[in-house]
């Protein structure tokens, strides 16, 4: 069954096209399993409260036609859709109001552009310990989220999807908002179990932005619990100097058991690990800057994190000359081997190659500066890296191997 909302509808209609309803409100607390409502476009001043459920096969879908600009939604609920909504509501909802809050299962939230937030975009709320079997498989997919607070995203909870977002100029204190405890502007933050963040798009998060005085911008962030999550094939464009592409502690819960493969990460340090053993950081394209100038500028810092592997990675002017591409407290048993380090000055770069490193060879990458990492047919990248059962296929979806190897960083050299 379809209904209908509209500006110029009123809620004691039936919610047909001829007499819709006059708020979204309305249509949340009537529809049920199966119901579509589609908001016809205009400003609704209203952030819903969704507390209805679908059913599998049959969710409530809530969809908009044309322009709809509203406050946001909190959706206590399962088996649901939002689609295609504009949702902003800095200068109206107090503060500690997501544009989108999700408690639930199964839920999709699909294609929004959310902006100017006193909180964050989107944060999927696992509950106090942040990784509630009642949150999960849900789906966080192509939204572009535009000067959120604190981060984009927040997911928490269990096997949830995000997937093709655009995150961008998140904001530590927002103008006319109350400070918040621990103000940053990150691109996503995560915690729970078993998620998977596959081919988003973080950039642009900038000191200079205002409301920005003092952020410590990470791409990634989490301070646990956070364990089995997958990153591929994201983008992350950090280029302040200090931060980061991963920051992980474990801090308020255990963290163990990431896997980074086929990501493309510019930032000043990549990663960033504290107590957290079981890291797998293999395949990606990692690019930092000669001229950065802050503390220390290793491009992968494995403190007490044990038993990880660091394997089939390019390093682009990473380390500035004075430190080594990655760095681990002693007897860590980590794998670290068969990746290229190459530093675009002609010098040297810090410390001396791991087991079958390619050190100081032009990877012939086809244009750094637009990150495109995509390998050029004579790159010594190609058929040098070593066999992963973990990174089936590249950043492209292409399948591994091409040629008889794999090759190092993010991408395989097309079929010869």
């Amino acid at each position: 069954q379809v209904f209908y909302v509209s500006t110029s509808g009123d809620d004691s209609n039936p919610g047909t096209p001829s007499a819709p309803w006059r708020t979204i409100q309305k249509a949340a607390d009537t529809v049920v399993a199966g119901a579509t409502v589609n908001v016809n476009a205009g400003t609704y001043e209203e952030h819903v409260q969704i507390k209805n459920s679908g059913d599998a096969g049959s969710p409530i879908t809530f969809q908009a036609h044309g322009s709809v600009i509203m406050r946001g939604f909190t959706i206590n609920a399962n088996y649901t859709r939002v689609l295609g909504f504009e949702i902003t509501n800095s200068l109206t909802d107090p503060v500690n109001t997501p544009g989108i809050l999700l408690e639930g299962a199964f839920n999709e939230i699909l294609n929004n552009y959310v902006h100017d937030l006193f909180a964050e975009g989107i944060w999927i709320y696992g509950g106090p310990n942040r990784d509630s079997s009642s949150t999960r498989s849900n789906i966080i997919s192509a939204n572009r989220i535009v000067r959120a607070s604190m981060a984009g995203i927040m997911v928490e909870g269990r096997t949830n999807l995000i997937e093709g977002n655009d995150i961008s100029h998140s904001i530590q204190y927002q103008p006319g908002a109350a400070p918040r405890p621990g103000p940053d502007a990150d691109g996503l933050r995560f915690f729970g179990t078993g998620h998977t963040i596959r081919r988003n798009w973080i950039h642009d998060i900038l000191h200079e932005e205002f409301g920005n005085r003092d952020p410590h911008v990470d791409c990634f962030q989490t301070w646990g619990p956070a364990t089995k999550v997958l990153f591929e094939r994201n983008l992350c464009d950090n280029p302040n100097d200090q931060e980061q592409g991963w920051m992980i502690e474990s801090l308020e819960g255990v963290v163990t058991d990431l896997t980074m493969c086929n990501n493309i990460v510019k930032a000043f340090r990549l990663l960033n690990v504290f107590n957290a053993p079981g890291m797998t950081i293999v395949n990606n394209s990692f690019k930092s800057e000669l001229f950065y100038t802050g503390a220390s500028g290793y491009g992968i810092e494995l403190h007490n994190s044990p038993n990880s592997r660091v394997q089939n990675n390019l390093f682009y002017d990473v380390g500035r000359h004075e430190y080594p591409y990655v760095v681990q407290s002693p007897n860590s048993e980590s794998v670290i081997s068969y990746n290229a380090v190459y530093m675009s000055d002609g010098q040297a770069p810090a410390a001396s190659p791991m087991p079958n490193d390619l050190w100081q060879i032009d990877p012939q990458i086809v244009n750094v500066g637009l990150n495109d990492f995509h390998l050029r047919p004579t790159s010594p990248l190609i058929d040098a890296a070593t066999t992963l059962a973990v990174v089936p296929d590249d950043y492209d979806g292409n399948a591994r191997p091409q040629g008889l190897r794999f090759d190092i960083g993010a991408f395989e050299f097309p079929k010869r």
